[in-house]
C-alpha cells in the first residue's frame, strides 16, 4: 500500500493535529523545547571548545556558566542520583572558582575544572539520552549509561582516569625488599 493510499483510507487529517487540540499544542511545546535545549547543547559545546582551547579563567567560567544553563534547562530529566551528584560537582567547582586560592593563571589548574565541568555534561547528556533526546535505535543500546560513564571516569578520553591517577599518587609507595635492591645480574 502505497503513502497516498493510506492517507486516503484513513483521511488526511490522521497525519495533522488539528488546529486547537492538544496534540497541537504538545507538538507545538515540543519544537520549541528541543530548539531552545538544542541552542543551549550549541552554546555550552562551544564554551567547552574556548576553555579547552584557552583555558583562561573567564572561558572556564564561561563553560562553567554554560553547563549549568543546560542543567537548569533539563534538570528533570536527571535521576536522582546522578542528580546528586552532579549538584555536589557543581558545588566543588564553585568552591574551587571562587576561593580565590586557585591559580588562574595555571593552565593545568583551569584544566582540572575544564574535566570536573565534563563530567557533570556527560551525566546531563546520559541522561537525557535516557529519554532518547539525542539518538533513537530500532535495537537496545548495547551498554547501559552506567557503564559507559564508568569508563569514561576509568581512563576513556583524553583527561580519563585522572582522579584515579591522583589517587595512585597519593598512596605510599611499597618498601624496598631485598630483592628490588639488588641490581639486575649480568648479561655477559
Amino acid at each position: 500500500m502505497t503513502h497516498d493510499q493510506i492517507k486516503e483510507a484513513m483521511g488526511e487529517t490522521a497525519f495533522q493535529p488539528q488546529l486547537g487540540s492538544h496534540e497541537e499544542v504538545a507538538s507545538h511545546s515540543a519544537v520549541l523545547t528541543n530548539i531552545r535545549i538544542s541552542n543551549r547543547l550549541q552554546m555550552t559545546v562551544d564554551a567547552k571548545i574556548a576553555a579547552w582551547y584557552r583555558p583562561t579563567f573567564e572561558n572556564v567560567l564561561s563553560y562553567f556558566a554554560q553547563t549549568y544553563g543546560l542543567f537548569d534547562e533539563a534538570f528533570e530529566l536527571v535521576e536522582v542520583p546522578d542528580l546528586r551528584e552532579i549538584v555536589s560537582e557543581f558545588t566543588a567547582i564553585w568552591m574551587k572558582l571562587h576561593s580565590g586560592a586557585l591559580n588562574t593563571k595555571s593552565m593545568v589548574d583551569m584544566w582540572e575544572i575544564c574535566i570536573g565541568i565534563d563530567r557533570i555534561n556527560r551525566i546531563l547528556r546520559a541522561n537525557m539520552q535516557r529519554w532518547r533526546y539525542f539518538f533513537r535505535t530500532s535495537t537496545q543500546t548495547p551498554r547501559k549509561m552506567e557503564e559507559v560513564l564508568r569508563i569514561l571516569d576509568e581512563g576513556g578520553g583524553f583527561f580519563g582516569g585522572k582522579a584515579k591517577q591522583k589517587e595512585r599518587e597519593k598512596a605510599p609507595s611499597p618498601a624496598p625488599d631485598d630483592a628490588s635492591s639488588k641490581a639486575p645480574p649480568s648479561l655477559d
